[in-house]
């Protein structure tokens, strides 16, 4: 399950790096802290950037 996680993490890096012109540290900040503000696992945050290609959140 982690390693899926840690794909999951470094396929959302690779899509924030593309759209916003980051680099990976940049990037990884960047997912870390939008899960930090919304009280969201970074896997999370991952899992959705993956899926939509952006950094949001549905609320619950």
């Amino acid at each position: 399950m982690a390693l899926a996680s840690n794909r999951r993490i470094g396929m959302a890096i690779g899509i924030l790096m593309g759209r916003h012109g980051l680099t990976d540290a940049q990037a990884f900040d960047l997912l870390r802290e939008f899960g930090n503000r919304r009280n969201v696992k970074p896997a999370a945050v991952a899992e959705d950037v993956v899926h939509t290609g952006a950094l949001r959140i549905a609320s619950a």
